[in-house]
C-alpha cells in the first residue's frame, strides 16, 4: 500500500484492523471496535524515503485483545527498508442478553427476566444472542445463574403442544378444508412435524406440522 506519513499510516492500519474484525464478526459496526497501538511511537521513526508498506493479518485470525504483527516499509523501488513489530489492542463493544434472575430448567424467557447490555464483549462467547427477538418465548434447557450471557445451547423452542394434547387436524382435499379431532402422540414447537392419532373410528396415525397450540396441518392432502 502507498505510504504518505506516520499519522496516515496509523489511520490506515487502524482501518485495516477494523475491516478484518468486521469480516470475522459481521454483526459489528465500525463504532463497536476500538483499536489502539501500544508502540505507536515506532511509527514516527519512518524512513523519509519509505513509500509503500505491507501489513497482513492472517485470514482466519481473530485479532481481539493484544496482538503483535509486522509492518514492512519499502522505498519507491519496492526495496525493504525496515520492519516494525506493531503491538496493538482491539476492544469490541456490543450487545449481550443476560438473565436478571436465576432461571430454572423449563422457565420461559420473557422481557421481565432478561436485559440487553452494551459492553466490552472480548471475553464473551462469540455465539451469544444479540437481540430480544432471538430469545423471547424460548425455554431454558438447564438452570442458569443470574447474569448469565445467553447462548443457543442454553435455550430451546417452547413446546406449543405436548404428548396427549387434544388437537384439530386440518387437511385440504380437492379444494375443501377438512378439520378433524385428534390426539398428539408427541410434543413439539411451532413448525415441528409430529405424529397424531385421529379420534375417529380406526384411530389412524398421521403426521403433520404444528401451526399453534391447538392446530396441526397435514401436507400432501
Amino acid at each position: 500500500m502507498e505510504l504518505i506519513g506516520s499519522q496516515e499510516l496509523q489511520k490506515t492500519l487502524e482501518k485495516i484492523v477494523i475491516q478484518h474484525t468486521i469480516l470475522s464478526m459481521p454483526q459489528l459496526t465500525t463504532s463497536d471496535i476500538q483499536v489502539s497501538f501500544q508502540n505507536a511511537k515506532r511509527l514516527v521513526a519512518i524512513p523519509k524515503n519509505a513509500t509503500y508498506f505491507t501489513f497482513k493479518i492472517p485470514k482466519k485470525a481473530l485479532v481481539i485483545g493484544s496482538t503483535v504483527l509486522p509492518c514492512t516499509l519499502y522505498d519507491d523501488k519496492k526495496i525493504s527498508l525496515n520492519e516494525i513489530q506493531l503491538q496493538f489492542s482491539v476492544e469490541i463493544m456490543g450487545n449481550i442478553i443476560r438473565n436478571t434472575a436465576v432461571l430454572i430448567k423449563g422457565a420461559k424467557i420473557t422481557t421481565e427476566n432478561i436485559e440487553v447490555v452494551y459492553k466490552n464483549i472480548r471475553t464473551e462467547p462469540r455465539n451469544h444472542y444479540l437481540v430480544l427477538d432471538q430469545v423471547i418465548g424460548k425455554e431454558v434447557s438447564y438452570t442458569l445463574a443470574k447474569g448469565t450471557t445467553l447462548i443457543p445451547r442454553m435455550l430451546h423452542q417452547s413446546s406449543l403442544i405436548k404428548a396427549g394434547d387434544i388437537v384439530y387436524i386440518s387437511m385440504n382435499r380437492q379444494g375443501l378444508e377438512i378439520q378433524i379431532k385428534g390426539k398428539a402422540m408427541e410434543g413439539g414447537a411451532k413448525g415441528d412435524r409430529i405424529r397424531v392419532t385421529t379420534l375417529l373410528e380406526g384411530h389412524k396415525v398421521i403426521q403433520g406440522e404444528i401451526v399453534d397450540e391447538q392446530h396441526i396441518k397435514l401436507s400432501g392432502y
